[in-house]
């Protein structure tokens, strides 16, 4: 009876998954109430995460991230899908987040900063820093861990540089302030040192400050 039921959920979960994936592309959705239909899809992990084994086909964490790309895709659309985006980047609401959602909203700060209002933008990157500040200290998680949730900022910001559509007056302040503090916690790296997260953070930034401002860029590094 228990496997009947791990085996249902699991293939429950698989079909929304791929109706969400399915979604996040269609040009146009029904108008329903997606921010609640979402809010049960988020809660309905926890609920199957209960029944499914470990050896399950479906990895934690992959609906919730499906339930985000979903929103991100169509919160022009719908207004109570951006108050659930607003709410979910929400420093407070945001600390509790898993891991792997924490890393992909980072990811996709640049999806965030055209569908935020000007504003919330600004909130958004106070957010970012207060996050990584509090991170420092923070027993959450591990030093491989933390580089891992950097890198995945600076990805992020890069997607951001990236962007044609980007308003250099009114983004490119936060952008760089944003840098700025991530580029005071690179961590030092010795030599032969194996740790993937930190070397995929020095990636990582490397590949986004060559998309700064040179002006900028050369005053944060004090070249002279």
């Amino acid at each position: 009876c228990c496997f009947q039921m791990q085996m249902g959920a699991t293939s429950n979960v698989v079909s929304v998954i791929t109706a969400l994936r399915c979604l996040s592309y269609a040009s146009r959705l029904p108008k329903l109430d997606w921010g609640a239909i979402i809010r049960r899809c988020m809660r309905y992990e926890d609920q199957v995460a209960k029944l499914c084994t470990p050896e399950s086909s479906v990895k934690k964490g992959v609906l919730r991230q499906e339930c985000l790309l979903f929103s991100l895709s169509h919160a022009n659309q719908f207004h109570s899908l951006l108050v659930f985006l607003d709410e979910l980047f929400d420093l407070s609401r945001f600390r509790t987040l898993d891991l792997n959602l924490q890393s992909c909203l980072l990811l996709h700060l640049a999806d965030l900063i055209k569908i935020f209002s000007l504003s919330r933008v600004e909130k958004l990157f106070d957010d970012v820093t207060n996050y990584f500040s509090w991170l420092v200290s923070s027993e959450q998680y591990s030093t491989e861990e933390k580089s891992l949730l950097r890198a995945s900022c600076w990805k992020g910001l890069y997607l951001c540089l990236d962007e044609e559509f980007l308003d250099a007056q009114h983004h490119m302040s936060n952008l760089e302030n944003c840098m700025k503090m991530l580029f005071a916690l690179l961590p030092a790296v010795a030599i032969g040192e194996s740790c993937s997260g930190i070397l995929k953070e020095w990636s990582e930034a490397v590949r986004c400050l060559r998309k700064a401002n040179q002006g900028w860029l050369l005053d944060l590094l004090k070249v002279l």
